[in-house]
């Protein structure tokens, strides 16, 4: 997890991609907390990814090079 926390804190930005209907949602993300071995990510529960995540919680992060 420390090595996941160092990646994410030099990051500024990096991409989640998620499933809807089965097609692929990819969206940037910038904001990423880390408390007692937890990776957290901020979102409201309106919003589409929090239902994606809700119904498929595979998904895939990654950093533009």
């Amino acid at each position: 997890m420390e090595e996941l926390e160092k990646f994410f804190t030099n990051t500024k930005m990096f991409y989640i991609a998620t499933i809807e209907n089965n097609q692929p949602r990819v969206r940037p993300f910038g904001n990423i907390v880390f408390d007692k071995g937890c990776m957290f990510i901020n979102t409201g529960r309106t919003k589409r990814f929090y239902q994606q995540v809700k119904e498929n919680p595979h998904g895939f992060v990654f950093k533009r090079l």
